[in-house]
């Protein structure tokens, strides 16, 4: 494998799981949160735009601040990652995790919905930090609207001959990613909907430390 093809294929490695942890996440907003979703911003700036033509002004309210709490989230993504430097990944990654376990205690404590949802976006907005590219490519980690697009490109473009097909595989794996995230989220939502969110923030602690074990082997390697 060349560096190229390792570097790409380390970085779909970190996407897929994240993209499906987002499915997970938002399936909790399908069968539990009536709707308002952690991390598929169209579809809260859909119901932000929508819901007060029906005088539905507390769901506007929601949607609003689902927006706001992702917006500071991705904010906050993108001064870590620099002020972290070569630990960019394992950083964002961990204080995804601290918001999602923040999450699991507002929902143990009764601390209502905008608390459990608003932690749970904070953590989905600072996960679009954790990968911006995958083969030079610009990727998505929380919705795949943008990922389909490219899907169609690649497959256009390895159609005319321009381009391998291997190049459209990424773009299908998270969109897969996230429809299989979404279907186990649903379902533990629906059996047991006390730990759909721990085991959210159970699979960001796992990837944080993962990424963290990866970048010290690779720090030792060059200092070697």
């Amino acid at each position: 494998m060349t560096v190229d093809a390792d570097h790409e294929a380390g970085g779909l490695a970190l996407a897929m799981p994240l993209v499906a942890l987002a499915g997970w996440v938002d399936a909790l907003g399908v069968v539990q949160w009536h709707g308002l979703y952690a991390s598929f911003m169209s579809g809260n700036s859909t119901a932000l735009g929508a819901a007060p033509t029906v005088g539905d002004w507390h769901a506007a309210w929601d949607a609003g601040r689902a927006v706001l709490v992702f917006v500071a989230g991705a904010v906050a993504g993108e001064l870590i990652g620099p002020a972290a430097r070569a630990w960019r990944g394992p950083a964002i990654l961990a204080a995804e995790a601290a918001c999602l376990w923040l999450a699991v205690a507002a929902e143990h404590a009764g601390w209502g919905l905008p608390a459990v949802a608003g932690a749970t976006g904070l953590a989905m907005g600072l996960q679009t930090a954790a990968v911006h590219k995958v083969g030079g490519t610009g990727i998505a980690l929380t919705y795949v609207t943008g990922t389909l697009v490219s899907l169609g490109r690649g497959i256009a473009a390895a159609l005319r001959g321009t381009a391998p097909w291997r190049r459209a595989l990424p773009f299908a794996g998270c969109w897969l990613s996230l429809v299989a995230g979404a279907a186990a989220g649903g379902l533990v939502a629906r059996t047991a909907p006390g730990g759909a969110l721990g085991i959210a923030a159970g699979i960001a602690t796992a990837a944080a430390v993962l990424t963290s074990a990866g970048v010290a082997g690779r720090r030792r390697a060059l200092a070697s």
